[in-house]
């Protein structure tokens, strides 16, 4: 009996562990990845390529793990338009490698 009752106790904080890791990890990707997903992605195009990324909004999806670009558009230095879309998505997660 004692030892169920062990079991039990481990049992639920193990379940407390886990569901707070997963609030962690949806907290982060709230909170951190899509603003820094926002915020950098124009700044590291600017100077990685010297054009300029315009795009409504770049979305992660931290449950399925897919990156998704809204109405971007790469413009060249003196402002034509180099290339656009209307929406694209990538797959993140390892089942996407096959």
């Amino acid at each position: 009996m004692l030892c169920l009752q062990m079991g039990k106790s481990h049992l639920k904080r193990l379940l407390k562990i886990s569901g707070l890791i997963y609030i962690i990890y949806v907290a982060i990707s709230l909170v951190i990845v899509l603003p820094a997903l926002n915020i950098l992605a124009p700044r590291l195009v600017h100077e990685q390529l010297n054009r300029t990324l315009k795009a409504e909004i770049i979305l992660y999806n931290p449950f399925t793990m897919a990156l998704e670009v809204r109405q971007a558009s790469l413009l060249e230095p003196g402002g034509e338009t180099f290339a656009a879309l209307r929406r694209a998505e990538v797959n993140l997660s390892l089942s996407g490698l096959w």
